[in-house]
């Protein structure tokens, strides 16, 4: 018994037996392609890694160049006086009824020379501006976050808070006055409601729409 279970152990003549701990052929040439086709899309995956960091790279450094080129040279502090002329309808930025409280709601209305009708910028282009109206000494912020939230003046911040803070920057398509102005907390741009050009017409903040001259301002310096 012994024996016979030992000839069946022992391979004969011209035979191979099998081998412990190895694969067949079949299965090592499959084993290898299999490792093949892993490392290639690991090297796929590498590189398509390495070009997008350099695409978002390249994006951020093209979106830095343009913001750098188009933020305007503006004078700050009360010395310097502005008023703030919307492109689509000729008024300016006022405070209704010449209010000095807060919360008090933004209007376009000619121009007639009324402190509320004046402004003056505190901080500077790289960190934001605060919009500080001359008669009541309160800053420019939006009352909410969306589209269509009233522009309002209060308190002005010492530690300005980002509703308080807004980049005055040229319109990207030409690189030139007029000026968008957008807050730094819900990046919405100033508007006036529905376009208007009449004066009262209430002032709000919507996301940019290029073209729409109810967006664009003009800062022109007074006494």
């Amino acid at each position: 018994m012994h024996h016979f279970l030992a000839r069946r152990l022992i391979p004969s003549k011209g035979q191979s037996g099998p081998s412990l701990g190895k694969k067949p052929p079949f299965q090592r040439k499959e084993w290898g392609l299999e490792k093949s086709v892993a490392m290639k899309k690991t090297q796929w995956m590498k590189a398509m890694a390495l070009c997008s960091v350099l695409l978002v790279g390249a994006v951020l450094g093209l979106a830095s160049d343009a913001y750098a080129q188009s933020v305007p040279p503006l004078e700050t502090g009360p010395t310097h006086l502005y008023k703030i002329v919307n492109v689509n309808s000729g008024k300016v930025l006022d405070v209704s009824f010449n209010s000095k409280e807060a919360t008090i709601r933004l209007v376009q209305w000619e121009y007639l020379g009324l402190a509320s009708q004046k402004w003056y910028l505190w901080g500077s282009s790289t960190a934001g501006y605060q919009i500080i109206n001359y008669n009541s000494g309160k800053a420019l912020e939006p009352a909410a976050r969306d589209n269509g939230a009233k522009i309002w003046q209060m308190y002005f911040n010492v530690d300005r808070p980002p509703q308080q803070l807004w980049r005055i920057a040229f319109d990207y398509n030409t690189a030139t006055p007029p000026y968008r102005i957008t807050n730094l907390l819900t990046y919405r741009d100033i508007d006036v409601e529905f376009n208007s050009t009449g004066n009262g017409a209430y002032i709000h903040q919507w996301q940019f729409v290029p073209g729409v001259q109810s967006q664009l301002w003009r800062f022109e310096p007074v006494n």
